[in-house]
């Protein structure tokens, strides 16, 4: 399917209401309703959480910052992703020079080393909101398939050239897109071990337990009957994991968002108009195994330049490797992991693995791709970090059809066998790991008591 098709987005924009007394906003401006809810609910000292649940592009920054700008309120800001917090340092700059606030903020970025997965509907409203932006043409590249649903299919539900609001339009991709695991059994099987923890720092601190005396047991009882769980035995979790030499899956499970346990440091060549201080990132192994031509680097000559280019260091600290980028691949390279001992019972045990064990006798997984200086000191890299991993003896492709699998889920080939160029078996690693683990726990013998190690 070639045809090429277009569509109309409305823009989003909440209904204005009247500016509060003591509010001073720049000329010919306005509020929308729910940006002075936020800030009354931010005035109001009886509430503690606030939920704004703005579309993107509708102004929920400013209703954030508005009591910021307006008034000395120390305000502190935590984003998910590296592109986020840029994005808002940004917008919250473009603040503080027209509202001028009498004390200057301080921005800081808190920021969290992930991939990004932010579906192309958000990115929409992110440009639509810089100068030049008002009106502009988007292109999306999506499956063929989800074109003739959209477009083609008797059903259609969209007509080439008509104009959707976004939340209809965000529906529709919903409804039409392939099925999409949402792991409902993850909060049960792994979420209670973060709460487990949580419970036991409030029973264990004095200052929290003498000034609320009932917080600890209130969060145990709410915990255990939210997500039907015992913490008794989330504790006991725990401490088996400990026992095994496999706390590194504990902390998998209690992390937010998971850990990024094979980013590399990069100095990034491939554009020659950026800024020195933007080439230093952290990129995923196997996103700079497809893509990108390297060379190896090492840590004390990445460190030094990114230090005199004003680039703050710490996260660059635990890489995997330090890689220089030379540029894009024409074809994307063919390469798997390799684990040197017997894949079979890995994968027949069912279990979230930490690789390398020496404790149990398993080995470190190694990298496998023919082309790309350095590929041998990064395997080693690979084979000496500790990887919280799943493996199993389906191949990735049947396991995102047949499970539902998110397009971002890190699933990759592995294989046991030093000449095999097809892997049928799949290796998934972090939270990932987990996210699978919910899927297949069930099916264990019932002399496996559902220990998680």
């Amino acid at each position: 399917m070639s045809e090429n098709y277009s569509i109309n987005l409305k823009p989003v924009y909440s209904k204005t209401v009247p500016t509060p007394d003591d509010v001073k906003l720049p000329n010919n401006w306005s509020l929308s309703w729910h940006q002075v809810a936020t800030l009354e609910a931010l005035r109001n000292p009886s509430i503690e959480v606030i939920f704004n649940t703005a579309m993107t592009g509708d102004g929920k920054s400013l209703a954030a910052y508005l009591q910021a700008m307006t008034s000395r309120t120390p305000t502190l800001a935590m984003y998910p992703t590296n592109e986020l917090a840029r994005d808002q340092e940004k917008q919250v700059q473009g603040y503080k020079d027209i509202f001028k606030p009498q004390k200057d903020p301080q921005i800081r970025r808190l920021t969290a080393a992930i991939f990004d997965a932010g579906n192309f509907i958000q990115r929409f409203g992110r440009l639509g909101r810089h100068k030049g932006f008002e009106i502009y043409q988007a292109y999306a590249l999506v499956p063929n398939f989800l074109v003739a649903r959209l477009f083609a299919d008797k059903s259609h539900p969209l007509e080439d050239g008509e104009t959707y609001d976004r939340i209809s339009f965000k529906n529709t991709i919903d409804k039409f897109w392939t099925f999409k695991n949402q792991f409902e059994r993850y909060p049960q099987r792994w979420g209670g071990i973060q709460s487990a923890y949580i419970y036991s720092k409030l029973q264990g601190n004095h200052h929290m337990k003498e000034k609320y005396p009932e917080v600890a047991k209130k969060f145990g009882i709410s915990v255990q009957n939210a997500l039907g769980i015992s913490i008794k035995q989330m504790n006991a979790q725990f401490y088996r994991c400990q026992s095994e030499g496999k706390t590194k899956i504990i902390d998998e499970a209690r992390s937010f968002r998971g850990s990024s346990q094979l980013d590399c440091a990069i100095y990034d060549l491939t554009n020659p108009d950026e800024p020195e201080t933007e080439r230093f990132k952290m990129y995923n192994l196997p996103g700079i195994l497809n893509n990108f031509i390297f060379e190896l680097w090492d840590k004390n000559s990445f460190m030094e330049k990114a230090d005199k280019a004003g680039v703050i260091t710490t996260r660059f600290d635990k890489a995997l490797c330090y890689l220089k980028f030379k540029g894009y691949r024409d074809v994307r390279e063919d390469w798997h992991f390799y684990y040197p001992g017997n894949l079979r019972e890995l994968a027949k045990s069912g279990k979230v693995q930490v690789l390398p064990d020496k404790q149990h006798e398993l080995q470190g997984l190694e990298i496998s791709q023919r082309h790309g200086y350095g590929i041998n000191q990064i395997s080693d890299a690979v084979s000496r970090r500790k990887l919280v991993c799943f493996i199993s003896d389906r191949d990735r492709n049947f396991l995102r059809a047949t499970l539902g699998l998110p397009m971002h889920f890190q699933a990759y080939p592995i294989t046991d066998e030093p000449e095999d160029r097809k892997p049928h078996y799949t290796i998934i690693f972090g939270q990932d790991a987990l996210l699978l683990e919910t899927l297949t726990w069930h099916w264990k013998p019932k002399d496996d008591e559902g220990w998680i190690c």
